[in-house]
């Protein structure tokens, strides 16, 4: 005797049933474990794209001419900056900026899919990367010995996605309200 026919069957299952079919049938069930396949294909993307962010930190000596790199991992509270050619690190700070912006607006457009939502994006990783960019610079020509700090953190917010973490629970936030 089938679980679902006129006979008799737990209370549980005749609720689960219901819930799941109502009268519409399987169409319903479909439904729902399509929503539950997407849901599942959202995660896998999302952290795919999110490995693909920690390999473009992972391999930024192989990819990135950054010679400010080995000079923020040793003391440099009293050093100047060291030699190095500023039109080749602005070229490869932008990329790496660009590279890590497309992948963040991929990761926010599988997360929330809203085209308001990657179009205001965009807009505010373009105006972090214009203000962010004209402190980087001013700050590499202030050749002031030692007193790096602000540089470094202004060259972090370029290179490492960090806007992204701000925007996520920003737009996870307005979403539930």
């Amino acid at each position: 005797m089938n679980k679902y026919s006129t006979g008799s069957f737990s209370p549980v299952l005749s609720t689960e049933w219901s819930s799941c079919c109502g009268c519409f049938g399987f169409e319903c069930c479909q439904k729902k474990h399509h929503l539950l396949m997407n849901r599942s294909l959202k995660i896998i993307m999302v952290v795919l794209l999110f490995g693909l962010l920690t390999m473009v930190r992972s391999y930024e000596d192989d990819l990135f001419y950054d010679p400010l790199i080995r000079f923020f991992k040793v003391d440099h509270s009293t050093q100047m900056l060291p030699e190095f050619d500023i039109w080749k690190l602005l070229m490869n700070v932008a990329l790496r900026f660009f590279m890590n912006t497309t992948i963040s607006l991929l990761i926010l457009w599988i997360l929330f899919m809203k085209k308001e939502i990657i179009k205001i994006s965009a807009l505010l990783y373009s105006a972090v990367f214009v203000v962010l960019l004209m402190a980087f610079i001013f700050l590499i020509y202030s050749k002031e010995m030692g007193g790096h700090l602000a540089l470094f953190y202004v060259r972090r917010f370029l290179i490492q996605p960090l806007f992204l973490l701000l925007l996520i629970p920003a737009f996870y936030f307005q979403k539930k309200i």
